[in-house]
């Protein structure tokens, strides 16, 4: 399954910068219902970068676009 991953396999993951900056961890992914595609990655994290979107929980949203899976990281651009 190359380039597949069930989402157990990615939360929990440390989700960093491009440049290799610990962001956090992966905390959850949001689906859109009406299409099926994984819109957000939810990050639970104690930094905050201004103008950063934030949940009602307190994690940091990222567009799941902008992530690529590593064996052992996530990375977020």
């Amino acid at each position: 399954m190359s380039g597949r991953f069930l989402t157990k396999e990615l939360i929990g993951k440390t989700v960093l910068t491009g440049n290799g900056t610990i962001l956090g961890t992966l905390d959850e992914l949001v689906i859109d219902t009406d299409t099926g595609e994984i819109k957000y990655i939810l990050v639970r994290s104690d930094k905050r970068n201004a103008g950063q979107k934030i949940d009602s929980k307190g994690r940091c949203v990222y567009a799941f676009s902008k992530m690529i899976v590593g064996e052992k990281n996530v990375t977020v651009s």
